[in-house]
């Protein structure tokens, strides 16, 4: 939505809303978009667009209630309206000369208002300390200046409310509120100026409650429990955050901005580090034993690692390295170990094609858990330490295995199974499966060439069976493993046996002429023609001396060009022409 008109039609609707519904209804956001809905144009009306606009309606909404407090609204105009008993009076007249009078005030309704969204009775556990604090009663309004001993009386009060308000639930009235923000206002603008008073006893605050109510209850907890309790912990401190930071506003909007110091915001976040540092490790210790147990095929609580994973990456601030050197070393680490232990039983006991199929679904499994509760910058580098441990290491001992080995998924024409062969092995380690695929092409075609002569005959069959081997492996290389030069450069070696024969020229080449002249081949189609001429093509790509059967073909295509033995010109023009590509200009 643009910001200019959402900004416009909120200006409009925050005057409408009282006060007391900006601090105290949580419900507030919610009504604001319904209202910002029905004001909209109709071709801005998107729940889509609406919901991006959320932290940007929550923070005008913020700011108007941080101005209406620091212009020191309340007091003159909010406060004063209750009476002795606790009733509203009617609302000042404004002065003649203002430019612009404040909306009237329906007495009873901002009573009823008050009395059912704040509970002006609020539990207090603390009680005997609060007693211990009492200090002379002031009114922040009535007077000009106050010690600072004054100021944080009233501030520590406010504080042990908040406190209550997260363990507990409790809630602050509206009275309690105000003073504690007029209290800020007054230490910061009088003389004299306790900002940095203020800015440091805001952090003490933080350390006070980390170690006296934070770190008690998590001490004695391990596992589970603890991790448990950290989520909690943690929440009720982002909680104890955000409402500390919105009574110390003015000191963070005025003070922290132009002394260049740390938002109060992030001061207070740091401070849980107390916490953190006392129970990471244990933490990381727990997360792992749960990551473990899940790969045993037990049911963990998935979104309580996430939880406090979270932990681990928001307290950096926006770095990683809390998360990086805290949690995820020790994690690739344990996943190592645990993966070279399953290695070394699985290799023992499982076929060549079983163990790559439980790597395989090892490997889907950590992609899953990543997505689930791991960092995305993780799954790169849990992949490749799962691969290593299950592929990298025990390649050979793979490759070897006697009856389920590369050899055998070869012979065996295991397309799927070397397909995920080639998938799992990382490209600098595919050379040792390169030079098995060749091995092999090098056995089959050594047999096929001692059978050529020991026949001692140019044979079309036995042409169309090299023909045949050679179209067979150039599909492996193709989709097996994705036409990759390596396997490329493999067929081409596994062939040089048979084509560094001189007897490979002219069986080429007779083979040709049996297709291409009148009567000499098989019904087949043009298409089957064009299809089998092409392979032999390929196949002559590999052949050392490419003169010697450019000779064999000139002698055989004039004899069928001057007997009038040609089947067919364009057959003629189609092989010239995939001759002159594949070979040059020695075929034009």
């Amino acid at each position: 939505m643009p910001r200019p008109l959402l900004e416009r039609i909120l200006n409009q609707m925050l005057p409408n809303h009282s006060l007391l519904e900006l601090v105290g209804d949580a419900n507030v956001i919610p009504i604001l978009y319904d209202q910002v809905k029905a004001a909209l144009p109709g071709d801005h009306v998107s729940d889509r667009m609406l919901d991006t606009d959320e932290d940007y309606i929550r923070g005008v909404v913020d700011e108007a209630i941080n101005r209406v407090i620091m212009d020191n609204y309340v007091s003159t105009k909010l406060l004063h309206l209750r009476d002795q008993e606790g009733g509203f009076k009617a609302p000042l007249e404004p002065e003649p000369d203002s430019p612009e009078s404040d909306p009237v005030v329906d007495v009873g309704e901002l009573n009823r208002k008050l009395d059912d969204m704040f509970d002006l009775s609020i539990r207090d556990k603390n009680s005997e300390d609060i007693e211990e604090d009492k200090v002379e009663e002031i009114d922040i309004n009535k007077v000009t200046t106050i010690t600072f001993e004054q100021g944080w009386a009233i501030l520590r009060k406010g504080i042990r409310k908040v406190k209550m308000i997260v363990l507990e639930g409790c809630q602050i009235n509206v009275e309690d509120w105000m003073n504690l923000h007029g209290t800020i206002y007054k230490m910061c603008t009088q003389k004299p100026d306790y900002s940095q008073e203020l800015y440091n006893k805001y952090k003490e605050c933080f350390v006070e409650y980390n170690e006296s109510t934070l770190l008690p209850s998590i001490e004695d907890k391990h596992g589970e429990f603890m991790l448990r309790e950290l989520v909690r912990l943690w929440k009720n401190h982002t909680k104890m955050v955000r409402w500390l930071s919105k009574i110390f506003a003015y000191l963070d909007k005025y003070y922290t901005k132009k002394h260049c110091l740390t938002a109060l915001e992030e001061v207070g976040l740091s401070a849980f580090h107390l916490v953190y540092r006392e129970v990471k490790g244990s933490a990381t210790k727990a997360m792992i034993d749960l990551i473990d147990k899940e790969r045993e095929g037990e049911q963990i609580d998935r979104s309580l690692l996430r939880n406090v994973l979270d932990i681990f990456v928001e307290i950096g601030m926006g770095n990683m390295v809390y998360y990086t050197n805290d949690f995820e070393v020790h994690m690739l680490k344990d996943s190592g170990d645990y993966y070279k232990k399953k290695a070394t039983i699985w290799i023992e006991s499982d076929s060549c094609p079983d163990y790559m199929q439980r790597a395989d679904d090892c490997l889907k499994r950590e992609r899953e858990r990543v997505s689930h509760y791991l960092n995305s910058n993780t799954v790169k580098k849990l992949l490749e330490k799962v691969q290593h441990e299950l592929l990298v290491n025990p390649l050979n001992q793979l490759l070897e295995k006697e009856h389920s080995g590369c050899h055998a998924l070869l012979r065996d024409d295991k397309v799927d199974d070397l397909s995920r062969l080639y998938r799992f092995c990382p490209t600098k380690l595919l050379d040792p499966i390169a030079n098995v695929f060749k091995q092999h092409i090098t056995d089959e075609v050594t047999t096929l060439v001692q059978l050529a002569e020991e026949t001692a005959t140019i044979n079309q069959v036995l042409a169309r069976k090299f023909l045949e081997l050679h179209d067979k492996y150039l599909a492996y290389v193709n989709n097996c493993f994705m036409n990759h030069t390596l396997f490329h450069k493999a067929l081409k070696e596994g062939f040089d046996v048979f084509c560094n024969k001189t007897f490979s020229a002219e069986l080429l080449s007779s083979f040709c002429d049996h297709i291409l002249k009148k009567g000499g081949s098989e019904k087949l189609s043009d298409e089957a023609i064009e299809e089998t001429l092409e392979k032999v093509v390929k196949l002559v790509a590999h052949i050392s001396d490419k003169d010697l059967f450019a000779e064999f073909y000139r002698k055989k295509l004039t004899r069928r060009l001057l007997f009038d033995r040609s089947a067919s010109d364009d057959h003629e023009k189609y092989i010239l022409r995939k001759l002159r590509e594949e070979c040059g200009r020695l075929f034009t």
